[in-house]
């Protein structure tokens, strides 16, 4: 699901990485397949049965980090979910994240 450009605080960048989605009483072994300072988007396995938007979960994106999530969308197999924390720790998050994506290339967060 794309949003408009307009809609968007940051860029997306294309990636491939297994992901855990923890809620309340399961865990869900996904992908995702984009991310952004902002957030990250999910395929799901079609098994998957995801509780209520805005529920918070905590997503484990392997080799990168734990973060809590907000989930924001789902549709089919694929939802959106957004970074939560305190604003102190989710610029921690923020700096971690763009040092992470600029392993993508040298002009990857320039416009973040």
């Amino acid at each position: 699901m794309d949003y408009p450009l307009s809609r968007r605080r940051h860029g997306r960048h294309e990636i491939n990485v297994p992901a855990t989605l923890e809620m309340d009483k399961q865990t869900v072994t996904c992908r995702s397949r984009n991310l952004s300072l902002g957030g990250a988007s999910l395929v799901l396995p079609f098994t998957a049965r995801l509780y209520e938007i805005n529920s918070i979960y905590g997503l484990n994106l392997e080799d990168i980090a734990y973060f809590s999530v907000d989930l924001v969308w789902v549709s089919n197999n694929h939802c959106g979910v957004r970074f939560l924390g305190s604003p102190a720790a989710v610029r921690e998050m923020r700096a971690y994240l763009k040092s992470y994506l600029q392993k993508f290339g040298p002009n990857t967060t320039d416009h973040l």
